[in-house]
């Protein structure tokens, strides 16, 4: 008969519970080991992911500010300022290496850098000269000759928009705050050119 008959020796076992199993044939000899055999591991690897390595050429231009120079000006009063030369800002032109891995930027090397337009310096007076005393001890402003009350602004009768108005002429001696002479002869509000 085929049959497989599986016979358990437990000699010199008291304690079942320790006993190993093992199966013989019908004829005596042992079976091959039944218990299943390790698999062995698989030798296939997921393959690697390979980043794609590029480079190419970046070229910008950049603006260049410009430099201010100041200079004194004694016929402006002090604090006060007057732009004499309007800076102008120049340009460079910048060349970069670009390394791109995977999609991302990861180096930007600098090859060239070229100022391809110079700024030009803005030139600034800056005033020197002290003020007069702006009122006597009548109020009347000492920029001039005849009264010119010393107030935030006054304009020539029938001109401007106030609040004060002069109405009679009166000469120029200091600096024409109030821009009262505007025919530049010295005298102020002394007929129409004065009127703007």
């Amino acid at each position: 008969m085929g049959a497989v008959l599986a016979v358990l020796l437990l000699a010199g076992c008291r304690d079942i519970s320790g006993a190993q199993p093992q199966f013989v044939e019908q004829g005596g000899q042992p079976l091959p080991n039944m218990d299943p055999q390790p698999q062995p591991a698989s030798s296939e690897r997921t393959p690697a992911v390979v980043l794609q390595v590029s480079t190419r050429t970046v070229t910008e231009v950049l603006p260049v500010p410009y430099p201010t120079r100041t200079v004194e000006d004694d016929r402006l009063e002090q604090g006060a300022r007057r732009v004499l030369a309007k800076g102008i800002p120049g340009s460079r032109t910048v060349t970069y290496r670009v390394t791109v891995k995977g999609g991302r930027q990861i180096a930007k090397d600098l090859l060239r850098s070229t100022v391809t337009k110079r700024p030009v310096t803005e030139v600034v007076a800056v005033g020197t000269r002290k003020p007069p005393e702006q009122e006597h001890e009548d109020g009347c402003n000492a920029n001039y000759s005849g009264c010119v009350p010393a107030t935030a602004d006054v304009d020539c009768a029938d001109g401007g928009n106030g609040p004060v108005y002069q109405r009679r002429p009166v000469k120029v001696v200091g600096i024409d705050i109030y821009h009262l002479d505007l025919d530049g002869n010295g005298e102020a509000c002394d007929g129409p050119a004065d009127i703007p």
